[in-house]
């Protein structure tokens, strides 16, 4: 080889090289990067599993009060009727006035079914705080899956609220 071809052969041998080290390190790189994310979600994930294991006493005393306490459901034609009642009745003891009731449809999800009404409200922001926390007491099972309040635009002190209002039974089987 003249002198010459050897420079070249160099030159194209040191390119080869920084390209190929360029990869490598490149791979490296965003493996490192990806191990990283990965042992950080795996690290997390490992918490809360400890957690839910340290309380795993007060959830097992929470799931079997769940299953104490929540209603079955005897009349699912009935039970948006009664619901609806139910919440008129809440609703008239805080002078809350509803507007265009509508029962919805029974739901069957894996761990209950919800039975569900949907209202409009007008009335002053005390009443329907009020009204809000006499609809969701604890041994209820009922709870708002959808609130929308705004303020009347024509007299600031009174509130209207569009509102799902659903009470939510043991599943079947249970």
């Amino acid at each position: 080889m003249t002198a010459r071809e050897k420079k070249l052969s160099f030159l194209v041998g040191g390119v080869v090289a920084l390209i190929a080290n360029y990869l490598v390190i490149e791979f490296f790189l965003k493996n490192q990067t990806r191990l990283r994310e990965q042992f950080t979600q795996k690290t997390d994930t490992l918490r809360a599993t400890g957690v839910l294991l340290e309380e795993k006493d007060l959830w097992e005393k929470r799931d079997a009060w769940v299953k104490a306490k929540q209603p079955p459901l005897t009349n699912e034609a009935g039970a948006g009727v009664a619901l609806l009642d139910e919440v008129k009745e809440i609703a008239k003891k805080h002078t809350v006035l509803l507007e265009s009731p509508a029962i919805g449809i029974p739901e069957h999800k894996p761990l209950y079914t919800s039975v569900s009404v949907n209202v409009e409200t007008k009335c002053s922001k005390e009443s329907l705080t009020a009204f809000m926390r006499d609809v969701q007491g604890p041994e209820q099972f009922i709870v708002f899956e959808n609130a929308n309040v705004q303020v009347d635009s024509g007299d600031k002190k009174e509130m209207h609220g569009k509102f799902r209002i659903a009470k939510w039974f043991a599943p079947a089987g249970r």
